[in-house]
């Protein structure tokens, strides 16, 4: 069974990888996201773009 600290460990072994990756934004990324703010005419509220892998 998993506990919140077997989360924590988990999280620690990629978090240095995973900054580096996300420090800069791909600029088909920042396209994309363009588009996807277009489409929605430019207003409002977006919870989260993007989570996951």
């Amino acid at each position: 069974m998993s506990t919140d600290l077997d989360t924590v460990r988990s999280y620690d072994t990629v978090a240095a990888q995973y900054a580096a990756e996300a420090a800069a934004m791909p600029e088909w990324v920042a396209t994309e996201i363009d588009a996807f703010v277009t489409a929605l005419g430019g207003s409002g509220r977006v919870l989260e773009i993007g989570s996951g892998e």
